[in-house]
């Protein structure tokens, strides 16, 4: 079965680097900073609809913001800053050991997901690794459909209802994350309320 994880909220715990990141991205900019809600609410959101959301009347500065914000979070990430859920690797290390094919698809740019890959060492579970940033202009459930390339022996796992929808529209499995960034309460085939629950729902299937 092909498995295409979503990578923020899902397996990586970004909160922590996202406040930090945006924070000091507002303050080189010299403007005021949202709350932390605010900020919180933009995770899993495409880049363009996150600076969109934040800055909604200044386009020439949500084009400098998001150049600044990639440097700044990779930064971070090298530092170590932002940790994997608990028990991600290891539920990942079954899932490919019992031959199941892993995948990321995020709505992150790629040196964002490339410089987490390596911190993590995804290369080690993981099939490929997609992100929006290496698709212009398409959805993530268009993305995922040339991914599937027309299988539907396979389930999508994420914590936003991008992920959910993706799945949704490819006619294949759901699980919501709900311990993610989601403020609503999604529709998705199952729920989990930590990582490693994704097991025992791939062992039932």
């Amino acid at each position: 079965m092909k498995i295409i994880f979503d990578l923020d909220g899902t397996l990586f715990a970004s909160g922590k680097l996202a406040i930090k990141s945006y924070k000091r991205v507002f303050d080189i900019m010299g403007l005021k900073k949202p709350s932390d809600k605010k900020l919180l609410s933009t995770l899993g959101y495409p880049i363009h609809e996150i600076w969109e959301i934040l800055m909604p009347k200044d386009k020439e500065k949500r084009s400098k913001a998001s150049k600044l914000m990639e440097k700044v979070e990779n930064e971070l990430i090298e530092e170590g800053v932002g940790e994997l859920f608990p028990k991600v690797m290891a539920t990942l290390n079954t899932l490919a050991k019992n031959g199941h094919q892993l995948m990321i698809l995020s709505n992150c740019d790629k040196p964002y997901l490339d410089v987490i890959a390596k911190r993590f060492n995804f290369e080690e579970v993981f099939a490929e690794l997609h992100c929006a940033g290496m698709y212009q202009k398409l959805t993530k459930s268009e993305i995922l459909s040339k991914l599937l390339n027309g299988d539907t022996d396979a389930m999508m796992v994420g914590d936003r209802f991008h992920d959910i929808q993706a799945g949704i529209d490819n006619k294949i499995t759901t699980i919501w994350c709900n311990y993610g960034y989601s403020d609503q309460k999604l529709k998705a085939d199952y729920e989990v309320n930590q990582f490693s629950d994704i097991l025992e729902i791939v062992t039932g299937i």
